[in-house]
């Protein structure tokens, strides 16, 4: 079966919004994945009441939410869902076995690193070829790279202010 897709308005559920068609799905080939419920049959999920949430994975790879309401003249909601707001949808489940299934096994323990050394400022990237990348561990002596690249920078800013 066909299912249409829609983009809506706003972040939050409103039961009688209808959406902009942006695209469909095969819902018979896809893997859906039910809402759990507390214990008086409410959705684990923030939504208001009486409505509920079942979430898809098409057979393309996309991740579709689709929430209805028992409330009369509620509109069903189906909109695309990026792959870490599915994997958060599915860790309020308590889905581990689906998100280690769609996403690979999670590190045992998350969350800040304690220790070590403090941050200097904001972290900037750069891409640099393989012989500044060559020039600038030959520099540094088996000296930590951040360090060698600030020293680097420092120094070459302090030669352009001298000229």
């Amino acid at each position: 079966m066909r299912t249409s897709v829609h983009t809506y308005d706003d972040d939050e559920y409103n039961p009688r919004e209808q959406g902009v068609y942006v695209g469909h799905f095969e819902m018979d080939s896809a893997t859906a994945y039910q809402e759990a419920r507390d214990i008086t049959g409410a959705s684990v999920h923030p939504v208001p009441k009486y409505a509920h949430q079942t979430l898809y994975y098409t057979s393309g790879g996309r991740w579709v939410l689709r929430t209805s309401s028992q409330r009369e003249g509620s509109q069903l909601r189906t909109e695309y869902i990026d792959a870490a707001d599915a994997k958060a949808w599915l860790r309020r489940n308590q889905d581990d076995d689906v998100i280690e299934e769609r996403f690979g096994q999670e590190p045992e323990e998350v969350g800040p690193r304690l220790g070590g050394r403090p941050a200097i400022g904001p972290k900037w990237e750069v891409r640099l070829d393989a012989e500044v990348r060559r020039r600038v561990a030959e520099y540094g002596q088996g000296r930590p790279r951040a360090d060698v690249l600030r020293d680097l920078i420092v120094a070459g800013l302090a030669a352009s202010t001298q000229a």
